[in-house]
């Protein structure tokens, strides 16, 4: 019963994300396109300074980020992320933040 409800989780936000405003993308797709325009004007971008996204679950909401990986760098984890939609979640304890995975970042051609 847990797969049958995450799966349906998961197909609804996929939906519920295609038609609110990405355009017919996935919003994989329409974060990554995002960032990657950002990114484009960046002058601080190497292998061992990079710009990235992710993404993770926060409270049952895929959660979308940006971050610095940094190898010398300790740095902080991002006090924000964005909802598909492009809402503004501010996370209060970063452990929360579940299946987290980076789909970009600014080194990607």
């Amino acid at each position: 019963m847990l797969k049958f409800t995450l799966v349906l989780f998961t197909a609804t936000a996929f939906f519920t994300c295609k038609k609110n405003g990405t355009s017919g993308k996935s919003c994989d797709d329409y974060w990554i396109a995002k960032k990657k325009e950002e990114w484009k004007a960046l002058s601080s971008c190497s292998p061992t300074f990079k710009h990235y996204l992710g993404k993770g679950i926060y409270q049952g909401t895929a959660l979308y980020y940006t971050s610095i990986n940094c190898v010398a760098c300790d740095v902080a984890p991002p006090e924000y992320g964005m909802t598909c939609k492009g809402d503004t979640i501010r996370v209060a304890d970063w452990n929360e933040v579940k299946d987290t995975k980076t789909l970009a970042a600014c080194t990607d051609h």
